[in-house]
């Protein structure tokens, strides 16, 4: 049975979901940031005869996460969702979730990619101790700019306004914080966190400007970022499918959590 959660779910919802944490960064970030319901989120719930979960899926805009720990969710409830929208830009979730997913329902995802997901949860590189970098914490006003670096790389696929307006709404409600480096006005790496909760993180737009690449630049800004996050308690996670990206990151300490697919451009 499928239905729209509302504030009186959130705590057994919560503690459905601590169950895979890390996995979950995102969702537990949403609902800790911007609570059950507001005009850019919703979150439903697939439950068994004995009224336990089964699945969760949130909106965020026109993104959505799926989330199963057994992946014994009803697939046609969560894409009849989906349909009613309309316009899905992405749907995300553990691999072996959006696997199922895409196999049992009639959607067909234009691309699918793949991602590994790292965590790190304390200190285990001194290059976390070091405080000297020119890396600087930046703010709202530093989005658009940000924006501008992100959509000269290949791989980040553009940034529309929906996701440049995202990034300044979650760092003014706190749920983010921003790192970068600028030669003049010009920002050339950066790195931020997104779905920030009271126990975890999420790092993502690590990037620097082709010109720069090979000054450890992103890597100043990682370890900035990284160090504030855990003298907080957080722990952090991350998404890769770069190798050598892949290979800094675990030099910096991360380790596997798991496999994270994203599944664009929704056709029904």
């Amino acid at each position: 049975m499928l239905r729209k959660l509302m504030g009186e779910d959130q705590e057994p919802l919560v503690t459905y979901l601590l169950e895979e944490s890390a996995i979950n960064l995102f969702i537990l970030g949403d609902i800790e940031n911007f609570g059950m319901s507001t005009e850019f989120m919703d979150i439903w719930g697939d439950f068994d005869e004995n009224g336990d979960y089964q699945g969760v899926l949130l909106r965020y805009n026109d993104f959505f996460i799926l989330y199963s720990k057994e992946n014994e969710f009803d697939a046609k409830v969560f894409e009849d969702v989906l349909k009613s929208h309309g316009k899905v830009e992405c749907i995300s979730g553990k691999a072996s979730t959006i696997e199922r997913f895409i196999q049992s329902a009639s959607m067909r995802p234009q691309s699918v990619k793949l991602q590994y997901y790292v965590g790190l949860r304390n200190y285990v590189n001194e290059r976390f101790r070091e405080s000297t970098s020119e890396a600087k914490k930046g703010s709202v006003k530093d989005v658009d700019d940000v924006a501008v670096l992100l959509n000269t790389i290949e791989e980040f696929g553009g940034m529309s306004q929906t996701a440049v307006d995202g990034i300044k709404r979650e760092l003014e409600k706190g749920g983010a914080r921003l790192y970068l480096i600028k030669e003049g006005s010009k920002v050339v790496a950066t790195a931020r966190s997104a779905a920030e909760n009271s126990r975890s993180a999420m790092i993502v737009g690590v990037a620097t400007d082709p010109a720069y690449r090979n000054n450890g630049l992103a890597s100043a800004c990682m370890i900035k970022l990284c160090k504030e996050l855990l003298e907080e308690g957080k722990e952090i996670c991350l998404f890769y499918d770069n190798p050598r990206a892949g290979s800094i990151y675990r030099a910096l300490g991360f380790q596997d959590v798991g496999m994270w697919t994203m599944a664009k451009d929704i056709e029904f």
